[in-house]
């Protein structure tokens, strides 16, 4: 909707009774509150069956055309001829369906074939709901972005009588903002209003509404984003505040923690929270493989809880989701946390702690104070820039945005050496001891034939090193068949020493059960993709990377793959070695990265003497 220069209100709806209603209520409350008789105030409503991008673009179209028009009258007929020009161009044939509105003339027809006439203000259905229930469906979708039926979804699981015009009374009030969940953008390229997508995106024939229309495949597995669908962006919910005498003011929270924090994660702890009250931006904690990066940031959780503040802590998987939540709950109390995706309940207005994998945030806009991003530099979030638009969309104005990362990639170092981010390093794990540095062994390529058994003799060493002392071994390699053959050789090996031998891939269904063996020992020799690289904790594990000098092995995931050796306190060195045919500049950027953290845990006094 929109204002021309003759005072008219203009705009398109797929329901005039309900928006006529919604506009009698608006001007007469309004009138009966300042206690005044307002001027005349004319509406022009078009109400065509077109799909929601249609409309938009109809609308846009006649925005433009009429906006130097001398009369009212005369705007209305270039509007109706600017819709028919703009969706003659999509084949769409319009006749013109209008009618004026006014205070003094509620439904007056006008030139047009939809008829309001007749229709008298108190005998339209009163469909509208009333300020507080705006009020509190506002708060159940404060700051979320969703898609129709995932909002009304939403307000039926508290109200089941709900239907859309709850939807159209929080647009119309302001409260939420509707468009076409993929719209037509600049230049005539459709973008997904949802992720942001431009290039993804089909043009088919969509079995919603019949026609053709845009599909985004980048989003499509949070739920169908089609230009047919209407896509709603709700205000965050500001809640009136509460007035304490001073016999009331509760006490600031202090989080309980489970564990005691090292004199490492304590320095880090208490510089992030200072940088959190200064107002810094973006800051990236960078802390070493198994170093505890979950609980420095607790304090900091608080001090944003104490401030009455919104907190997303989001990260990579949903096993991760799962594993920190009674964590943050036992640190924070029960009803601080919601997660998503939901584990059977709902996201509660109110709820300061958010707890998600990376995607939800494409469900969220204005949204958080503080966000906490968990292993910034892993899939989905590295490379993506759907997912960094809809991290940035669900910042509030002042958010801090904190990176938690072992191996940040090149982009945040730089901004870090150039002050753009702050940094907090935690150059030591929990038990104080050094990170395991890899051996490198050169092993010639025709050594490497791909045939079981045919494993070189440097790595069958290793491997018996580590069996004598009771290890386990993660054996990484680089593909799909990489894996499948070292499995089958490392299955013919461990018979010799009595132990069962396994491979893990994506591929692989019972992945789980596999990885579950590993954690029991009842494997004890387990190749496996990339998959491994983090989120697993095994005491007394050591690490072979094969083909280390292989173009999918960056120094990132060199880095991730050491440090799942020496986790544990019971073995906290562990042994690494990286077997290749030559020394890439990767594996050259792994050993530098992990002997320069070293030394500055030697430099800050954190390690122990082995």
């Amino acid at each position: 909707m929109f204002s021309t220069q003759q005072g008219i209100s203009f705009g398109l709806t797929d329901d005039p009774l309900f928006f006529c209603q919604w506009l009698e209520r608006r001007e007469l409350g309004e009138r009966g509150e300042r206690g005044e008789q307002r001027g005349l105030h004319d509406y022009a409503v078009i109400s065509p069956p077109l799909p929601l991008w249609l409309a938009e673009l109809a609308l846009k179209a006649a925005e433009k055309t009429i906006a130097s028009a001398a009369s009212g009258r005369k705007a209305r007929s270039r509007a109706v001829s600017a819709i028919q020009k703009a969706l003659g161009q999509w084949d769409i044939q319009f006749s013109g369906h209008q009618a004026r509105y006014s205070l003094n003339s509620p439904y007056a027809p006008d030139g047009g074939a939809l008829s309001l006439s007749g229709c008298a203000t108190s005998r339209l259905p009163d469909h509208l709901p009333d300020q507080d229930a705006l009020e509190m469906y506002g708060a159940i979708l404060s700051a979320r972005v969703l898609l129709e039926e995932e909002a009304l979804g939403e307000i039926r699981k508290r109200h089941r009588g709900a239907d859309e015009r709850v939807l159209k009374a929080l647009a119309l009030s302001g409260k939420a903002t509707v468009a076409a969940a993929v719209g037509v953008g600049e230049f005539g390229r459709p973008v997904c209003r949802r992720c942001g997508e431009r290039s993804r995106i089909v043009y088919q024939l969509c079995p919603h509404c019949g026609r053709q229309c845009f599909l985004c495949l980048a989003c499509a597995g949070m739920g169908e984003a089609r230009s047919c669908k209407a896509l709603y962006t709700f205000a965050p919910h500001a809640p009136a505040p509460q007035q304490q005498s001073p016999l009331t003011t509760k006490p600031p929270l202090e989080p309980v923690l489970l564990v005691q924090l090292t004199a490492a994660q304590e320095e880090a702890a208490r510089e992030l929270t200072q940088l959190f009250k200064t107002g810094c931006r973006e800051v990236l904690v960078w802390a070493v493989c198994g170093a505890g990066k979950t609980e420095v940031a607790f304090d900091v959780i608080a001090a944003a809880l104490n401030a009455g503040l919104r907190i997303l802590y989001t990260v990579p998987r949903r096993d991760v989701v799962r594993e920190l939540a009674p964590r943050i709950r036992a640190t924070f109390g029960q009803e601080k946390l919601t997660e998503l995706p939901l584990p059977g309940s709902e996201l509660l207005p109110g709820t300061p702690i958010l707890l998600s994998t990376t995607h939800q945030v494409l469900r969220f806009a204005n949204a958080f104070d503080l966000i906490i991003l968990d292993e910034a530099d892993a899939f989905p979030y590295y490379g993506s820039e759907m997912l960094y638009r809809g991290l940035q969309r669900a910042r509030g104005r002042n958010a801090m945005l904190i990176y938690m990362t072992a191996t940040p990639d090149v982009a945040l170092r730089k901004q870090v050496s150039s002050g753009k981010i702050r940094a907090v390093c935690i150059p030591a794990r929990h038990h104080g001891y050094p990170l395991a540095v890899p051996v490198v062994h050169r092993v010639k390529a025709p050594e490497w034939s791909g045939m079981p058994g045919d494993l070189p003799d440097s790595v069958r060493e290793f491997l018996g090193e580590s069996l004598k002392r009771n290890a386990v071994v993660l054996v990484f390699v680089p593909t799909v068949r990489d894996v499948e053959l070292v499995g089958h050789a490392l299955a013919e090996f461990g018979t010799r020493y009595g132990v069962a031998a396994d491979y893990l891939h994506s591929a692989r269904e019972e992945r789980a059960q596999i990885v579950a063996r590993f954690r029991e020992r009842t494997v004890q020799l387990l190749a496996s993709t990339t998959l491994l690289e983090r989120g697993i904790t095994v005491p007394f594990t050591d690490v072979a990377v094969l083909y280390a000098d292989h173009r999918i092995f960056d120094a990132r995931t060199l880095v991730q793959m050491a440090g799942r050796a020496g986790r544990h306190g019971s073995d906290p060195v562990g042994r690494v070695a990286f077997f290749s045919s030559t020394f890439s500049s990767e594996m050259q950027q792994a050993l530098s990265m992990i002997v320069s953290m070293n030394e500055e845990a030697g430099k800050r006094g954190y390690l122990q003497q082995l």
